[in-house]
């Protein structure tokens, strides 16, 4: 009978052993679920991460879309060559794209942008407003080659200095699209004369 009564206390502490133990384990599960969790960034821990070069870049980048997108327009219809119509459309529709995209990463990481472009290009355009023909082509030109020059040299600025892996990856997407413009921008000046 005390052998019966040993060998069922020693069945009870085992149980007891083999819950605890998977008790144990049940929380390390948990902790380990709960970390996991918790090391996931959020959008407001990388948004906070996002250095001053990137955000400098994404906003002006954003101005000069708009920008962009709105003389490109001017010029697809007022453009007094073939070559400045051409180069209009294809300023406006490559500009949307980069666009789309920079906007997108904004939002991933909580960055408000700017709800115009600046001063200098609202002038541009509205003098572009007013202009045809050669007149026309010859600004047009001038102040798109100039737009391109300073934004490639502030894209490559951001992707050598940047620290935001998205915005990074944005300026090295948008680098090629932006000297494709300076090129065929110096084609059309040239042909503008």
């Amino acid at each position: 009978m005390r052998y019966i009564r040993d060998v069922r206390l020693a069945g009870l502490a085992a149980c007891s052993v083999a819950l605890l133990a998977v008790s144990a384990c049940g929380a390390i599960t948990n902790t380990a679920r709960t970390i996991t969790h918790t090391a996931q960034p959020t959008a407001a821990s990388v948004a906070a991460h996002v250095s001053r070069t990137d955000r400098s870049w994404i906003g002006r980048a954003h101005q000069a879309n708009m920008a962009e997108m709105q003389v490109g327009q001017l010029a697809e219809l007022d453009g007094g060559s073939k070559a400045i119509r051409s180069a209009g459309a294809m300023l406006s529709r490559d500009h949307q794209a980069l666009d789309s995209k920079l906007i997108r990463v904004a939002k991933q990481l909580k960055l408000a942008l700017p709800t115009s472009p600046t001063v200098p290009q609202t002038v541009t355009a509205d003098q572009l407003t007013k202009e045809s023909g050669q007149r026309f082509d010859q600004d047009f030109t001038a102040s798109m080659l100039t737009a391109h020059q300073s934004m490639i040299a502030a894209t490559r600025y951001e992707i050598a200095h940047g620290s935001a892996v998205a915005v990074v990856s944005l300026a090295r997407q948008a680098l090629p699209v932006l000297i494709k413009h300076l090129q065929m921008m110096r084609a059309a000046a040239a042909s503008a004369g």
